[in-house]
């Protein structure tokens, strides 16, 4: 699995002239999850479709869902 950052691109007259991103294996996005919560002390994860929460790090609870 990938997923996939996009950023939109704008001139200095805040024109839409493209957009850029990047994509990251699942593997990579968990390492710097993992990173950014021991580095910060925070807890991070990614949501999707019925609030479920996809993607998080090694050291989240067991709760699946924000409900």
């Amino acid at each position: 699995m990938t997923i996939f950052v996009n950023y939109k691109v704008y001139d200095y007259n805040n024109n839409f002239i493209g957009a850029t991103g990047v994509g990251l294996s699942l593997p990579m996005v968990t390492k710097l999850i993992n990173d950014y919560e021991q580095r910060y002390q925070r807890t991070v994860y990614f949501t999707g479709i019925n609030d479920n929460i996809d993607v998080y790090g090694n050291h989240f609870g067991n709760q699946r869902t924000l409900q």
